[in-house]
């Protein structure tokens, strides 16, 4: 959208300020929205760490009080039978419960193994939904002074999205050098335990080969991957509303001192 001129005069684009006033309002509370959700998934992790862990252990002192149950019934029906044949036939069925392995159900992913709980990491993720919350308030007030074209909303709107720019690169960039390496290796290390769990749950040795720094060097490719589109494209909105902020024509919408005689900011002209 170019910016036109009259006699040595910008012609102001109310359309502008008006436009990136009603998507700053919807953006901002979508992500209010996400990071509250995200906020309160991540404070529920260990809690229901602790509760799938339980639960697994639980069901596993069920199964093997049964299976003593079955074999103490079966010692008993031994006693009792009259034939050979039918003590033999028990005797058996008594062995063959006695060889199964010990029932191990695999277990979900323990969180806190992750470093989930690790004060670094917890001062991170405190740092990124503060300062994400703070901006992104900022962001729906700056929606509402561009919708009434003040030029209070036009300034605000244009630091709040440089503010985002900067922290967008600060935030991910240090997750990607001083969180990643360590979520990484504790990733395939996890990752590691319970496949050779599931193979033990399905009475399968544990599969030969498995190679935990793989695993590491995989994570790490993921979340640094990660943290660079998270940086691209959360730029794209921030960038393309400080570009159309810094427009003479946004600015001339919001400035009431170029106002005609009789005019409002409310009206279009």
């Amino acid at each position: 959208m170019a910016d036109a001129t009259e006699a040595g005069t910008v012609v102001p684009s109310p359309r502008i300020p008006k436009v990136l006033g009603i998507l700053n309002i919807v953006f901002a509370s979508a992500l209010i929205l996400f990071g509250l959700c995200m906020g309160l998934y991540m404070v529920s992790l260990p809690a229901f760490s602790k509760a799938m862990t339980e639960m697994v252990k639980k069901a596993e002192a069920e199964a093997e009080k049964k299976r003593a149950a079955d074999i103490k019934a079966l010692e008993d029906a031994e006693e009792a039978a009259e034939t050979e044949s039918e003590k033999q036939a028990l005797r058996e069925q008594r062995k063959a419960i006695e060889a199964r392995p010990k029932v191990e159900i695999p277990m979900a992913m323990d969180f806190n193994k992750l470093g989930l709980n690790d004060p670094k990491f917890v001062a991170y993720y405190g740092v990124e939904l503060t300062t994400a919350l703070v901006l992104n308030v900022l962001m729906i007030v700056a929606g509402i002074g561009l919708v009434r074209r003040k030029m209070w909303g036009l300034s605000l709107g244009t630091w709040t999205a440089v503010g985002k720019l900067v922290r967008l690169v600060l935030v991910y960039t240090f997750f990607a050098l001083a969180i990643v390496p360590t979520l990484a290796q504790k990733s395939g290390e996890v990752a590691g335990e319970m496949m050779i769990q599931q193979q033990r749950a399905m009475g399968l040795p544990a599969p030969p080969g498995i190679d935990a720094q793989f695993m590491v060097r995989m994570y790490y490719i993921m979340y640094t991957v990660t943290a660079v589109a998270m940086i691209v494209f959360g730029s794209i909105y921030p960038a393309i509303s400080l570009w159309l902020l810094t427009r003479p024509g946004a600015r001339a919408a919001c400035d009431e001192s170029q106002l005609p005689p009789g005019k409002e900011l409310n009206e279009t002209w």
